[in-house]
């Protein structure tokens, strides 16, 4: 089956699109403007993890706010015939409620080869840090989709980013997608600005960059 005519409905790819989703790094920062193909080469590349093994298991965090994202998501893989679950993080209140909600991840992990977890965008984002904080060691493939915002709006995103998906990725694929050049109208620009900028400089020999390209999107 290809993935990406049969499944996501894309014929060719770019060279840029090709040579990323081929990548041989575990920890992976796709950077690109909207409609420059992030989504699909996340999309095919969890799809092809979980059908090319039977103990393959990812979880993909979604920043988007809006429903169209995770609904692009839950399609292809509907059609790729894999099992998905989903967890709001974003209804979560207390801490009691974060821990009940981060065990729910592990949880449905067992059951379902993908778990999709919801997170807001807040200025510290303490319920993404546990979420991921307890895949470290999991045997588990990390998926992180428009996480720009929250390097913008939280001062610590991009050092514990940085930090945990290189722990994760010590043994599977940390794929992250995001652009580094948006500017989020909720942020400081100053704090904003130092944050992502250390961020790049940490992740250097793992960014990816992609032009804008409407036609291999979806």
């Amino acid at each position: 089956i290809n993935i990406f005519r049969d499944i996501i409905g894309i014929e060719n790819l770019t060279t840029e699109q090709h040579n990323s989703y081929h990548s041989d790094k575990n920890l992976l920062v796709i950077n690109g403007p909207a409609g420059s193909g992030k989504t699909i080469l996340l999309v095919a590349k969890i799809i092809q993890l979980i059908k090319s093994n039977e103990q393959n298991r990812a979880v993909l965090f979604i920043f988007s706010l809006q429903n169209n994202s995770l609904e692009r998501y839950q399609d292809a893989f509907n059609k790729a015939d894999i099992s998905s679950k989903v967890v709001d993080l974003r209804e979560v209140a207390t801490d009691g409620e974060t821990d009940t909600a981060v065990q729910k991840i592990l949880d449905n992990k067992e059951n379902n080869r993908i778990v999709i977890v919801r997170v807001e965008l807040v200025f510290s984002n303490e319920k993404l840090e546990k979420a991921l904080g307890i895949l470290i060691g999991s045997n588990t493939h990390v998926f992180i989709d428009d996480c720009q915002a929250d390097l913008y709006l939280d001062d610590l995103a991009a050092e514990f980013l940085v930090t945990t998906c290189k722990e994760i990725s010590v043994t599977n694929l940390v794929w992250i997608a995001c652009d580094l050049t948006q500017r989020n109208h909720l942020c400081h620009l100053t704090i904003g600005d130092k944050t992502v900028c250390s961020f790049i400089h940490e992740m250097s020999q793992n960014i990816v960059t992609l032009s804008l390209n409407l036609r291999n999107t979806f």
